[in-house]
């Protein structure tokens, strides 16, 4: 081979080396360029049949969970931050006088408030039309957020990361065969609290000793704490006790049973939350109740927020 043939040959190698590179370089910058990502760390759940409630606090039936991901967190103001700055973006949301609304779906009478921001200046404030968080606040949970506010929230999370978005905001629904984030239903939150297909009779998700697992009155100096300070349960779920309550997706009946509330999202206010918070007592049997306070409705509350779960 002359040494021209070889150079030819390298040329031709480099070229298409070099058209390789910038194809790749092309969809990596179309990729980037598109909906942006926000990384959840989540565990993998194996679901099964189990028995929910115990016939004294709630009546005793069989359901069966489906496999999920579940966040490992409750979720936290920087992700709030992030997500819901994109929905500003999108024309999903908007700020009016410091309180953030939605531009989209249909809700109640009475308010469509996601989070008002003037509530808790010690963790968020308004900038150019845009959330920010205090840094030393974004790795507590949020709280303050309605029901209506965490549902929308899974829609535009689902949306960032490429997954169908869960909820109809016209029903408030689950919408079939969806894959995006969600809350967890009443049975499935009561699946995860007790370490799922282990089934534990721990007092506490986690732990007969509340105090390793959860934030409750007694120990947190009636404040939030960073997420995943404590010890997880054995599905590697932090504060499921504690630190602040967590909304599930249906709405409240005055004893549950296997049959669902299809289509009430409008016909009432009252959501069901369950876990316990910063600020209430100690329970001591966490599993059955529906939540720890009475059911309120789904405005926000300063001890209520929301851990996401998909399918």
């Amino acid at each position: 081979m002359t040494v021209i043939q070889f150079r030819s040959i390298v040329l031709c190698m480099n070229t298409k080396t070099t058209t390789l590179v910038f194809f790749t370089t092309l969809l990596i910058l179309s990729c980037s360029i598109g909906n942006p990502r926000l990384a959840i760390k989540e565990v993998v759940v194996r679901g099964g049949s189990t028995v929910i409630g115990n016939d004294i606090d709630c009546s005793s039936y069989n359901a069966h969970i489906p496999d999920l991901h579940v966040a490992v967190y409750e979720t936290n103001w920087d992700t709030f931050e992030k997500v819901i700055n994109y929905g500003i973006t999108k024309k999903y949301v908007t700020i009016k006088n410091g309180a953030i609304f939605p531009l989209t779906g249909l809700f109640p009478q009475y308010s469509n408030l996601i989070v008002d921001t003037t509530i808790c200046p010690e963790v968020t404030a308004i900038d150019d039309q845009k959330i920010v968080c205090v840094e030393t606040e974004r790795n507590k949970p949020v709280r303050n957020i309605s029901w209506y506010g965490a549902a929308i929230f899974c829609n535009i999370l689902s949306e960032m990361n490429g997954y169908k978005p869960c909820y109809d905001t016209s029903s408030w629904d689950i919408i079939p065969k969806t894959n995006g984030y969600r809350l967890p239903t009443f049975e499935e939150w009561e699946y995860l609290a007790r370490e799922g297909s282990l089934k534990s009779d721990y007092l506490y998700s986690g732990s007969n000793d509340p105090f390793t697992v959860g934030w409750f009155a007694q120990n947190s100096q009636e404040r939030t704490h960073n997420t995943g300070e404590l010890t997880p349960n054995k599905l590697g779920l932090y504060d499921m006790s504690g630190n602040v309550n967590e909304f599930c997706t249906e709405t409240y009946k005055p004893v549950i049973t296997s049959s669902k509330t299809q289509g009430s999202a409008l016909l009432t206010s009252n959501r069901i939350w369950r876990g316990g918070s910063y600020s209430s007592d100690v329970m001591h049997v966490y599993g059955f109740r529906q939540n720890i306070n009475n059911p309120e409705y789904y405005m926000p509350f300063d001890d209520v927020g929301f851990r996401m779960v998909r399918q």
